[in-house]
């Protein structure tokens, strides 16, 4: 597998501040509440939507999503590709219960395919986050009989399509239409409504991802976000941060904006380059 290459690659873009696609800032040295005040008191003004960004011990970024019952789904951010995507939990094993079949077996004679809860899964790939199962309720009506019915939905009949990143990683699935949520620093929670997301049933990553490139090829979340009304471009800006105390990692993504008090000097915008898929398998970048 070569599941530790994606959140390498995505680690090394972060720290090289977003690729050129808008802007990238820095805040001064300040304490973490002070940085978290002054951006509340920036958007606020500019009705910017401001996403908390989660570091991890990797050096990777994540993103937060909730669906409609509340479930918090953690996903890479992702400057390579324009789509939110998701790892199909109910087609790929989670990696807690992958990692058991390891000590069953010599590492030379793993099987390709193992039977877990009654389903085979691919023992290659497993993930740890950013795995999600749509499901669908319903009422059936049996006599005097009424009973709620949830179960997983259907699946989705459009076309396969394949996400791609240096170094030979992807996510392979089908695209569903959902309804999510993004909290934010400063105005409460923004609905995703009816976004275009790929289910992937199929990818060597160990976790699905929040595409900000552009533009999507079905509906990604910041032309979403635009369509409705929300946000006036499909582009964005972030910082990154180190909380000296605890050393714990983070940053702040703006959708469709960028906030004015937080660079000097001149600012400059230019198109972005369409996302077309990663062809050399030695990654380099374009």
């Amino acid at each position: 597998m070569k599941t530790g290459k994606l959140r390498q690659t995505l680690s090394v873009l972060a720290v090289a501040a977003l690729l050129g696609l808008t802007s990238a800032a820095s805040l001064p040295t300040v304490s973490l509440e002070e940085r978290s005040a002054l951006l509340t008191a920036n958007s606020a003004e500019s009705a910017m939507i401001t996403v908390p960004i989660v570091g991890d011990e990797y050096y990777a970024y994540d993103i937060v999503v909730t669906d409609a019952d509340g479930t918090e789904i953690s996903v890479l951010l992702d400057y390579m590709q324009p789509h939110l995507w998701l790892i199909d939990a109910d087609k790929v094993l989670n990696c807690l219960v992958a990692y058991s079949y390891f000590s069953s077996y010599n590492y030379l004679n793993l099987p390709q395919t193992v039977t877990y809860s009654s389903a085979a899964y691919d023992l290659t790939e497993c993930y740890i986050d950013g795995a999600y199962m749509p499901m669908t309720t319903t009422t059936e009506v049996n006599g005097t009989n009424t009973q709620t019915i949830t179960r997983r939905a259907a699946d989705p009949s459009t076309s396969a399509y394949n996400i791609t990143y240096p170094y030979d990683s992807y996510g392979s699935g089908n695209f569903v239409n959902g309804n999510f949520l993004l909290d934010t620093i400063s105005n409460g929670t923004v609905e995703l409504g009816r976004v275009q997301y790929l289910l992937a049933n199929d990818t060597n990553a160990y976790q699905g991802a929040f595409g900000v490139a552009g533009p999507s090829w079905s509906g990604g979340v910041l032309d979403t976000l635009k369509t409705a009304g929300r946000i006036a471009g499909n582009g964005y800006s972030a910082y990154f941060f180190t909380e000296d105390s605890s050393m714990s990692k983070g940053g702040y993504l703006l959708l469709g904006s960028v906030d004015k008090a937080l660079y000097t000097g001149d600012f400059y915008a230019f198109p972005s380059i369409p996302h077309e898929g990663w062809g050399d398998a030695l990654g380099i970048y374009p």
